[in-house]
């Protein structure tokens, strides 16, 4: 097969924090001052069996790297050049936590209590949370008085948002001084027969951030202050609220490049499943720092074969998911909100794309109908004079973004303040021919492809 020779550029380099000259990859599996969840999935609120789930992990010892010490973690290890860093916990230590809706409106806000070389789960899944209990009067039951802090937190319940992310920090951090220890996560979704296949698991990316002192709630995020709070800053005790800008610019995908123009597009690429393997579907996940109604894609989709064409595909919100391969009409006169509006017979149904978010919470009046996306020259099965062409196994999209943020500050200074996040699920189907394991992958989730500003 031939594929588009297009560079994909993968790599970090010191010039991440440079001006102009930012390197272009999406990092995951750091410590972090702060961490970004960027789609937090449930069925709590009306009992449909996806639910999300979040590791959070506080290492005892952080050492010497880079992309750590200069950029994700960098005022609580700021220096290559020393010595590992302990982290010492005291007890009561809590990471803060604010749960946000897909339009970054604030749903719910919290803490989790955690101590050094602790693991702690953040979940909807209210079977999980009711472990909880168990494990608090177990823990008891043995005789265990060290004061371990709870093993699982996470929003109340039954929660009503369907789709959310969620940011997490120190209690410093969200109030606005530099954070006091580092820590990481991971982040995964169970997804029985909502979206996808019965018994699916996916990953969702963590994105590691540095967080330091806020000047002021107006001040923008930048290389080393990503997460930026707001409300009543640097009180004793802390004050908590919120924060007012988040953009993971280190780990992310810079949505400028501070050249203080916006001039340039944002290009990324993702797979899309082919109709030789069965037409599985293609979640393409889209997460952006900023709410905006005008904000597009202009779209190549390429088949296997170096066929293409154009189309294009809106992404106002600050979270967005694009459903490829499905066909839904959640639709009539009037309409309710509900998982169920994924109907299972709009799967693996050829050049539809679906906005999942409108597909399952569509407008009360007309509901939500999919639409379709262009086909490649290659795509479909075709017969000639020599034999017959079984189509596409498979191809990707490219994605072109207006840049967003002009990249300057009041005293006309260029920096990168603005990312975004963006990742995809694939799905595989074990009963067609062209997969000979015969094995069902449900969701397998991958990093969509940032190739920089063009």
């Amino acid at each position: 097969m031939k594929f588009n020779k297009l560079a994909l550029v993968t790599a970090v380099s010191a010039a991440v924090g440079g001006v102009s000259g930012i390197a272009n990859a999406q990092i995951t599996g750091l410590p972090g001052e702060a961490l970004l969840v960027p789609m937090v999935l449930s069925g709590a609120g009306e009992g449909s069996p996806i639910e999300t789930y979040i590791g959070l992990y506080v290492p005892q010892t952080i050492g010497q790297d880079t992309v750590i010490n200069r950029y994700t973690a960098p005022h609580v290890v700021p220096d290559p050049g020393t010595p590992p860093v302990t982290q010492n916990l005291p007890e009561g230590t809590e990471i803060y936590w604010v749960l946000w809706d897909e339009n970054s409106n604030k749903i719910e806000n919290g803490y989790c209590p955690v101590s050094t070389g602790d693991k702690t789960v953040w979940t909807t899944d209210k079977a999980y949370r009711e472990m909880q209990k168990e494990q608090d009067v177990g823990i008891d039951a043995i005789g265990n008085t060290q004061g371990i802090p709870s093993a699982i937190c996470g929003p109340s319940l039954p929660v009503s948002h369907r789709f959310s992310y969620v940011t997490f920090q120190t209690v410093p951090g969200a109030d606005g001084w530099d954070a006091d220890f580092a820590f990481w996560g991971n982040a995964w979704i169970l997804d029985n027969d909502v979206i996808g296949p019965a018994d699916s698991i996916a990953s969702v990316p963590v994105m590691p951030m540095a967080d330091g002192y806020d000047e002021s709630t107006k001040e923008q995020p930048w290389i080393e202050n990503q997460v930026i709070s707001s409300g009543t800053l640097h009180q004793d005790p802390p004050v908590a609220e919120k924060p007012s800008e988040v953009a993971p610019i280190a780990a992310g995908i810079r949505m400028n490049n501070a050249d203080g123009d916006e001039d340039e597009q944002v290009v990324t690429q993702a797979e899309i499943r082919g109709p030789a393997t069965g037409n599985e579907m293609s979640l393409h996940v889209f997460w952006f720092d900023k709410v905006n109604d005008a904000r597009y894609a202009a779209m190549d989709v390429w088949d296997d074969q170096e066929g293409t064409c154009s189309d294009e595909v809106p992404l106002p919100r600050e979270l967005n998911l694009v459903l490829y391969n499905y066909s839904v009409s959640a639709g009539g006169l009037l309409h309710t909100a509900a998982w169920s509006n994924l109907d299972k017979a709009g799967r693996n149904q050829p050049g539809y794309m679906t906005d999942v978010i409108s597909a399952v919470q569509p407008a009360p009046i007309g509901g939500y109908h999919s639409g379709d996306y262009c086909e490649p020259d290659y795509w479909y099965e075709a017969d000639g004079a020599a034999g017959h062409y079984p189509g596409a196994l498979n191809g990707y999209v490219q994605y072109a973004i207006q840049e967003e943020g002009l990249g300057t500050d009041v005293n006309g200074v260029t920096y990168v303040n603005e990312a975004s996040v963006q990742f995809n699920w694939q799905e595989s189907l074990g009963t067609n021919p062209a997969n000979s394991t015969g094995v069902n992958s449900g969701w397998s989730s991958h990093m969509t492809t940032d190739l920089g500003k063009q």
